[in-house]
């Protein structure tokens, strides 16, 4: 598995105060990637756990995290940092990676409903680039829909207004995926509906009480659909379609 990296580490050091971080959060971040380079897991998740709680996320704060997590054995919360890392930023590559590694490492083997060929394949498209990086391919391809379409309107050669008509299609078919892809990760990064079982183990259970019937015994990295949530309990969809309530505590929101 991947390490963090010497030169993630100075990249962190020196951009963060341009993004922002207080000098307080800067501190700490030095520290915990102190204690990452010295394998002190457990002090490096304290210390990057406390510069989240400073009010300050990015994309490699979430990796590491997920990465001293791994490192520690605790594959839940090394799963939700990852996919915290890669909500923020969908082309991350490391935490791809990463998270892929982690999910191997599950105990429980969830089959999909959804075909693996079609969600890889929409999990690739998806990653490609981020919230911006999909708006702006959108704006490229409604712009060349429209010069397309003018030439079929305005131009004088029959050809290339047959040409121009054959491309604007196969343009509004591409702008229409995009659009749809750009749209998929902008509800991602805007929403909290998906969640991963934190706690070592937990029973999915048929109603939101602590004395509701035990349905099926569930265990850490575990992922969910959130379908509804209430101050105490959450309503999740597993993967195989199974739903039923777990406790909000054992639950990291992504």
């Amino acid at each position: 598995m991947p390490l963090l990296k010497r030169t993630t580490i100075l990249a962190l050091i020196y951009l963060l105060p341009l993004l922002s971080f207080s000098i307080d959060a800067f501190d700490v971040l030095k520290k915990a990637n102190a204690y990452y380079i010295n394998q002190k897991w457990d002090s490096a998740v304290s210390n990057y756990q406390k510069v989240l709680s400073l009010g300050k996320e990015s994309p490699d704060l979430y990796y590491n995290l997920g990465n001293a997590y791994y490192k520690s054995k605790i594959i839940g919360k090394a799963i939700w940092n990852y996919e915290l890392a890669l909500k923020l930023d969908p082309s991350h590559s490391d935490a791809q990676n990463n998270l892929a590694i982690a999910k191997s490492m599950r105990i429980d083997k969830i089959e999909s409903k959804q075909i693996q060929v079609v969600s890889n394949f929409k999990s690739s498209l998806g990653a490609l680039y981020n919230e911006r990086g999909w708006a702006i391919l959108s704006i490229v391809f409604l712009v060349f829909v429209i010069v397309l379409f003018l030439i079929v309107v305005l131009g004088k050669s029959i050809v290339w207004r047959r040409v121009a008509l054959v491309l604007s299609l196969i343009a509004i078919m591409c702008f229409a995926i995009i659009y749809y892809l750009g749209n998929s990760v902008y509800k991602k990064l805007r929403s909290n509906n998906h969640a991963v079982l934190t706690a070592y183990t937990s029973y999915l259970m048929n109603a939101p009480s602590e004395n509701a019937k035990q349905m099926l015994l569930l265990h850490e990295g575990t992922e969910f659909e959130v379908l509804e949530q209430n101050k105490n309990f959450t309503f999740v969809k597993m993967e195989n379609g199974n739903e039923g309530w777990l406790k909000n505590d054992f639950l990291g929101f992504y």
